[in-house]
């Protein structure tokens, strides 16, 4: 079961991975001793999150069928970087300092660095899908090849932060 974790109070003595000793205390209890500030901003978290992906899937639907091949694409890496936003606030955490919201296997850091990766991936590829896009309505060639120089970059950029999560994740 998974509990809720005040962000700002752990005992470092005796923390797991995400932060907090586990406990057998039911969630309604862990909810009911957390600081009403960290309940509100989780929640307003939770309520964007819901609602970038209901936006995501009414303009899906909408599109159903209108779309070519250039919007698919960019329909489909921006559902997977919603959805991996809105699982980055449902979860949140703080990986250096091993702390997180909600004491779970799925708040370790090596999820949280995962889905960032996906994320990251997908955001950097619809950024070089757009700017090839722009290269082809005004015939410039070299905004294409900018455009998909970002890629190796973001990909370059991720295994540093690969390299720079704690050794123990």
């Amino acid at each position: 079961m998974w509990t809720f974790t005040n962000m700002y109070l752990f005992d470092d003595k005796n923390a797991t991975e995400c932060g907090r000793p586990v406990t057998a205390e039911p969630e309604h209890a862990a909810l009911g001793r957390a600081d009403t500030p960290i309940v509100c901003w989780w929640s307003l978290l939770f309520l964007v999150s819901a609602g970038n992906l209901v936006l995501w899937a009414v303009i899906v639907r909408e599109m159903h069928g209108l779309a070519d091949g250039y919007v698919g694409q960019q329909l489909v890496l921006s559902g997977i970087f919603a959805a991996a936003c809105a699982f980055r606030s449902i979860l949140p955490r703080v990986d250096l300092e091993r702390r997180c919201l909600w004491n779970s296997p799925l708040s370790s850091i090596f999820v949280g660095r995962s889905v960032a990766t996906i994320a990251e991936l997908c955001f950097a590829i619809q950024c070089a899908l757009l700017i090839s896009k722009l290269s082809a309505v005004t015939a410039k060639a070299s905004l294409q090849v900018i455009g998909w120089s970002l890629v190796p970059l973001i990909v370059l950029v991720q295994v540093f932060c690969w390299y720079a999560m704690p050794s123990s994740a």
